[in-house]
Formats: C-alpha cells, sequence, structure tokens
C-alpha cells in the first residue's frame, strides 16, 4: 500500500469521539503500530498531523541523505509531527524542521488568483531506518 493509501486509510477510519492521547516514542524492540490499530487505541488523531508526501526533485534529492519531507497540519508543531511520524512508519525520527510557504497570488493575463499556502516538514532519520513512498 503506498504512503499516501496508509494516511488516507488512517484519516477514513478515525472516530469522532476519540479523545487524544499522550504518544510516547515506540520502544527499540517493539514493533510499529499500524494506523490501524492506532485509530483502535485512540492515537488516531496523529494522523490528521501529516497530510501527503511533499514530492518534488529537491525533496527526492533529500531522501538520498535520509531525510523525508511531508506537508502537516498548519497548526502542526515539531514534537507532534515527530510523535506522528514515530507512530505511522515506525521509524526514528533524529529532527525535525518546518518550513512555511506563504500563499501569493499569481495572475495569468487579466485573471487573478492564489496558489495557497502550506507548511512543511523535513524529516531527518536515524542511521539505517527509511519509509518507503510507494513510489
Amino acid at each position: 500500500m503506498s504512503l499516501l493509501g496508509k494516511i488516507k486509510k488512517a484519516v477514513i477510519s478515525e472516530d469522532a469521539d476519540v479523545k487524544k492521547k499522550e504518544i510516547d516514542h515506540p520502544a527499540p524492540d517493539q514493533k510499529p503500530v499500524s494506523p490501524a490499530r492506532a485509530t483502535a487505541r485512540g492515537d488516531a488523531l496523529m494522523s490528521g498531523i501529516v497530510r501527503r508526501p511533499h514530492v518534488t526533485e529537491k525533496a527526492a534529492a533529500l531522501q538520498e541523505q535520509g531525510k523525508y519531507v511531508f506537508q502537516v497540519a498548519a497548526s502542526a508543531n515539531k514534537i507532534e509531527v515527530k510523535k506522528a511520524i514515530a507512530h505511522m512508519f515506525g521509524v526514528r525520527p533524529v529532527a525535525v524542521h518546518i518550513a512555511r510557504k506563504p500563499e501569493r497570488r499569481v495572475r495569468l493575463g487579466k485573471y487573478e488568483g492564489k496558489v495557497p499556502g502550506f507548511k512543511k516538514a523535513i524529516i531527518t532519520l536515524k542511521e539505517g531506518d527509511r519509509i518507503d513512498m510507494g513510489v
């Protein structure tokens, strides 16, 4: 299943009445938690933090260095993103860098519009860990 499929499955299956619980790092000997199992435990709200992988040429070059780029919720902070990635993919993020891309106005002839802004997170993983992007 592709990465986007995992994210959609976790978001669709979450219940509205599930309360957000504090999540700890998975222990090294502990198996990664699947999104479906996380929903049953009440951790599915974490899956709303990571929106989709950010696929660009620069992001592909960063993957070779063990860094992965995701679009995240506008209200997400580094700690929430780190916990969500650890639970969704069963990896250990070493560092999280967040950047905001502001919305901008564009014009095509006499027509004006805007390109929506977004927030992206660059996740640095521990040596040897990797996320299968399914591409």
